[in-house]
């Protein structure tokens, strides 16, 4: 036996968990009256240290994310699996001991991740998790910064394959972030915009949705009739691609062509060549705003744009895929 002093006793508090360090190695001490246990003192979850939790009843609880172990005997009341190792321990006059040599032994069999000496070594992220995937990318760029990367960052050359683009849903949007403050629950929303509130005929459409397609001869000209009548039936208009636009195609989109609206170009926004438009909203007055925004590829695009301030976004691959069309562009 190897006895190390890990605290004075009179000093550990009753219910608050308390760290300590042997042989690289946390633990955590939880006195409760007259009694104590030293546990291993990393969270099974994430690798959270305990001393920063809490004690609730008979339970101590990481601070992190909630988990919870019987303190008398480190076992967790939600799975009997998972469990923190207990560690003999024992008071003498006033000095709290633990044996060295079986938390040597122990750590043998299960090496600890933690590099102190490293930037934020003591939190360390060992098991990773699918809820927080790029924890261990964050660490490594505090860590190591862009010398591995290059200044830009992780970029490659065009044709990039879906799945490895990076993602809208990675950012977590706050309210305050919002270009437009929400309204209560109660208010009524106009989703109304004016396309080009400056120009001779202005077009209303009900929704914030605008149908963008490739230009005809892209297109066939069935092709272009059936996504200007959806458009119409759905209230909104149409905005063609560069190019020309097909004459029985004109009158659709609530009687006017919006061929001059510009396609939307792959993974670029046309907002500099777009005209200004508008919102109706019974919250507040019409106001110029930042316009309509293209090349947008999946769901979260959407959300991304209108937290930027968009008024309005145009769809195209979704609209021609549902008729029929496949292998489009990627708008």
């Amino acid at each position: 036996m190897q006895p190390v002093k890990i605290a004075t006793w009179s000093q550990v508090p009753d219910r608050e968990p308390v760290g300590a360090l042997v042989d690289g190695v946390d633990l955590v001490i939880v006195r409760f009256d007259d009694n104590h246990s030293v546990l291993y003192g990393r969270c099974l979850h994430r690798g959270a240290l305990m001393c920063d939790g809490r004690v609730e009843d008979d339970n101590l609880i990481c601070g992190l994310h909630g988990w919870d172990y019987v303190f008398h005997t480190g076992v967790s009341s939600y799975g009997n699996a998972e469990r923190l190792t207990k560690f003999s321990s024992w008071v003498d006059d006033d000095d709290l001991f633990v044996d060295a040599g079986e938390i040597a032994a122990w750590s043998k069999e299960h090496p600890q991740p933690f590099d102190r000496d490293a930037y934020q070594g003591a939190y360390q992220d060992p098991h990773g998790d699918t809820a927080e995937p790029l924890v261990g990318l964050i660490r490594r760029l505090a860590n190591e910064r862009l010398d591995y990367l290059g200044h830009h960052g992780p970029i490659t050359s065009m044709g990039v394959e879906r799945d490895l683009l990076p993602k809208w849903e990675d950012i977590q949007f706050v309210t305050a972030q919002l270009a437009g403050q929400p309204q209560p629950d109660d208010m009524a929303i106009g989703t109304d915009v004016v396309i080009g509130p400056n120009a001779d005929k202005p077009l209303l459409v009900e929704i914030p949705l605008l149908v963008s397609d490739i230009s005809f001869g892209a297109l066939s000209q069935e092709a272009k009739v059936a996504l200007a009548r959806g458009a119409e039936l759905a209230g909104t208009g149409i905005c063609s691609g560069e190019g020309e636009c097909s004459p029985r195609k004109r009158p659709r989109a609530l009687g006017i062509s919006m061929s001059w609206l510009a396609g939307c170009s792959v993974g670029r926004s046309t907002r500099s060549r777009m005209p200004r438009s508008s919102t109706s909203n019974s919250a507040r007055a019409p106001r110029p705003a930042p316009g309509v925004t293209g090349g947008l590829r999946t769901h979260t695009d959407f959300d991304k744009a209108l937290v930027l301030g968009a008024d309005a976004v145009a769809v195209s691959n979704s609209a021609m895929q549902a008729i029929g069309c496949l292998g489009m562009w990627e708008t």
